[in-house]
């Protein structure tokens, strides 16, 4: 009987490991999809703590990898 209640607790705290880990990506996504639409938008890089004439970083071309 004891067993049940284990299972059912250690279900129950993969569901909300899950539904944490789920906001927190979402809302991550959601402010980085901001960011790129208003950059593009206007040629402005908003970042937090950074200068705001501060472009974002160019990714190396393949044959630099």
């Amino acid at each position: 009987m004891e067993l049940i209640f284990y299972i059912v607790g250690a279900v129950l705290s993969f569901v909300i490991l899950y539904l944490v880990v789920r906001g927190a990506v979402t809302s991550a996504l959601a402010s980085h999809y901001k960011t790129v639409r208003w950059y593009e938008a206007t040629g402005e890089w908003e970042v937090a703590g950074s200068s705001p004439n501060r472009k974002p970083s160019q990714l190396p071309t393949s044959s630099a990898r």
